[in-house]
């Protein structure tokens, strides 16, 4: 939204579940994810109404378009932009990770009927890595499971939508995605920076299944750098260009620094005596308010009046 009102040439693109539904037979919750017609959502007698229809319209005829990340690892395939500009590119590692990553515990299976977890064996030499024999062993488990999940949801499209039939439409969702991009990353890029755990105590609270990827330097690149022309990563705060690059499996790259607009002086920082204004603190002494209120006045006034302004953290 930003960068929409920043560049009036520039088209804002969220998912589907972000644009309510405007069709009488749906709930009120529902959204344009939640489509009656959902294999061709032209053929709605009221599509021209479609906010998610118009807004995606106006994406693909736009020269610049922004998109949030999960919108982006979702359709990426259907994307070929001339320039690609990652912004907060320091969340890159930890978007990766959670999306191509499943943590499956007993609710889950008992929810959705899912096979019973296996038993998954792990080395004695390095527990922290697979065995070669886990790596078809969580496969196996995720494309059972996967198969019953779409069954399941098929059934569910088929009910009438009701708000009870919307949420659990949502949740089977949820975890069908996730345990396809599991699969998906585990059969393109298997290997020994997987940690699987799997069986009666493979999660704090008891059984269940954990498959995640321990970098993202094998699957960044597909979602991200390869076959793009150009591809710009921004971040105030990326740290080591070497190491991010690494992290991110980028093999050639430039690297510049930006110097701050605010020079250091600019950025003074002030330790105050201030006593604590946590929940517990200011349960138990209530006079920590008007004590902390006292200290900020006062530094407040000791500052110079051509300052723009304060910023307080709470510590």
């Amino acid at each position: 939204v930003q960068y929409g009102d920043l560049h009036p040439d520039c088209a804002v693109l969220f998912g589907r579940r972000n644009y309510p539904c405007q069709h009488k037979d749906t709930p009120p919750s529902a959204t344009a994810d939640d489509c009656l017609f959902r294999e061709n959502m032209h053929k709605c007698p009221i599509a021209s109404q479609c906010a998610y229809l118009n807004a995606n319209e106006l994406a693909h005829n736009s020269q610049r378009v922004a998109l949030n990340y999960a919108y982006w690892l979702t359709t990426y395939k259907k994307w070929q932009p001339y320039q690609l500009v990652l912004d907060e590119a320091q969340n890159l590692s930890n978007i990766i990770l959670d999306w191509v990553g499943c943590t499956i515990d007993a609710r889950d299976i008992q929810r959705w009927e899912l096979p019973d977890i296996p038993t998954i064996s792990v080395a004695s030499t390095n527990p922290l890595f697979p065995t070669p024999d886990q790596t078809p062993a969580a496969i196996a488990w995720l494309n059972a499971s996967i198969k019953i999940l779409n069954a399941t949801l098929e059934k569910i499209l088929k009910k009438q939508p009701t708000e009870k039939n919307l949420q659990d439409k949502r949740a089977c969702e949820g975890v069908l995605r996730k345990l396809t991009n599991t699969r998906e990353a585990l059969q393109t890029y298997p290997g020994t920076h997987w940690y699987i755990r799997s069986g009666d105590n493979a999660l704090w609270n008891g059984a269940g299944l954990v498959c995640k990827p321990l970098t993202a330097r094998y699957d960044a690149p597909r979602f991200f750098f390869q076959e793009r022309p150009r591809v710009l990563c921004m971040s105030a705060t990326i740290g080591n260009p070497t190491a991010f690059a690494n992290e991110s499996g980028i093999n050639k790259f430039d690297f510049r620094v930006v110097e701050n607009q605010w020079p250091a002086v600019t950025r003074q920082v002030h330790i105050l005596s201030c006593p604590s204004m946590g929940h517990n603190a200011t349960e138990n002494h209530p006079e920590h308010w008007d004590i902390q209120a006292e200290v900020l006045a006062a530094k407040i006034k000791e500052l110079p009046t051509t300052w723009a302004g304060l910023i307080l953290v709470t510590r």
